[in-house]
């Protein structure tokens, strides 16, 4: 089984073609691409298609507004997922409107029995209140960027929910992350590139970053890269594809 990058953004990417095709030579067939502005999602849906990906579309926190519930309800039903949704406390938006539009995509997502694609900065304990309150979809879901603690991980996981984990561990390692990957269960890992919005100096800033994502996790956490590029890959596809 080959890699899946669970969280990535292919329609920013310049040499579409280019980065599909260091990918699969690198063992990375597999992707799902996030949106963020609904004025993308018919652009993201195509270059999915385009690509063998799945989709997930919503309304990222940054992009929230007075009308995000008009535009989940123009959300088409060929879907793989819904979001990214989320809570971000370090950017502008007003927190009441993103509190509002998370619980609107977990009532969609609980609607239409599809996973949830969530992202959370600076926001850990009121995503917890807001999924323990209202409940995480019966198909689960990924946080993706992950970078909580342990303790919080636990949590999370605990809800039914899948971790993705991504370009952080090599940009800013720390015991606290460390900890953290260990404390995923096994088969809720997933791993992530982001691609190209978190790129490493020693990467390309596309899917093919992947394996160095599975080298990280492996030194954490023993095996080997493709190991974990495999295992990865069987839980995202289980989740998403």
């Amino acid at each position: 089984m080959s890699g899946y990058d669970a969280h990535c953004h292919l329609d920013q990417l310049s040499d579409l073609a280019g980065a599909v095709a260091r990918a699969q030579a690198a063992g990375v067939t597999g992707w799902c691409l996030a949106a963020a502005d609904p004025a993308d999602w018919e652009h993201l849906r195509g270059v999915a298609a385009q690509t063998g990906g799945q989709v997930a579309l919503g309304v990222h926190p940054w992009w929230v507004t007075e009308h995000w519930a008009a535009q989940l309800a123009r959300l088409p039903t060929s879907v793989d997922a819904i979001g990214e949704t989320g809570l971000d406390h370090r950017c502008g938006v007003d927190r009441r409107l993103q509190r509002e539009s998370l619980r609107g995509h977990l009532a969609l997502a609980r609607d239409r029995n599809l996973p949830v694609v969530l992202h959370c900065v600076k926001a850990v304990p009121e995503l917890l209140q807001v999924l323990k309150r209202d409940g995480v979809p019966t198909r689960g879901g990924l946080v993706h960027a992950w970078t909580g603690d342990a303790q919080q991980t636990q949590e999370i996981t605990a809800l039914g929910l899948h971790v993705s984990v991504g370009t952080d561990l090599l940009r800013w390692p720390s015991p606290k992350l460390a900890d953290m990957v260990r404390a995923i269960p096994a088969h809720r890992l997933l791993i992530e590139t982001d691609a190209p919005e978190r790129p490493l100096a020693q990467g390309l800033g596309e899917p093919a970053d992947l394996v160095l994502i599975a080298e990280a996790v492996a030194q954490l956490r023993g095996g080997t890269a493709a190991v974990w590029l495999a295992q990865t890959g069987a839980s995202a596809r289980a989740l998403l594809a």
